[in-house]
């Protein structure tokens, strides 16, 4: 093996563990890692989704009423009166062959311009005032 740099490192072969080279950009790994990394990473992914899913779901019914639950929904969409006049569109993402291997939902927020049509005194629409251009 060949060390640049005269960058020491020690290694513990009952181990095989990933094993940083102090003071540089290099890993040392086992062969085969990398490969069973990939094979195992869609189990593992799912496995700690569904443990958050369950602990998530298991807290709200524990510190949520179900007003509270409608009321974060209608936050969520923006149906609610303290916030400015917006669209909320839900898209449901994700597939079962790509990470994070299960679908969600993405949220997007547009905003409402509203055009205000003034009137005269006499009742008679106002035209809107024209910036200069230069």
């Amino acid at each position: 093996m060949d060390i640049p740099d005269n960058t020491e490192c020690k290694f513990n072969f009952n181990s095989f563990k990933i094993v940083y080279v102090v003071n540089s950009e290099y890993y040392l790994y086992k062969s085969t890692a990398l490969t069973k990394a990939r094979e195992s990473h869609k189990r593992v992914s799912l496995k700690l989704h569904d443990k958050f899913a369950t602990w998530i779901n298991r807290w709200r019914e524990e510190n949520l009423m179900e007003n509270q639950k409608s009321a974060c929904e209608d936050w969520l969409m923006g149906h609610t009166e303290d916030l400015v006049a917006c669209t909320t569109t839900t898209e449901s993402c994700g597939a079962e062959d790509a990470t994070p291997y299960f679908t969600f939902n993405k949220y997007k927020v547009y905003k409402v311009e509203y055009e205000y049509e003034t009137k005269s005194e006499a009742g008679e629409p106002v035209e809107p005032v024209k910036e200069a251009t230069n």
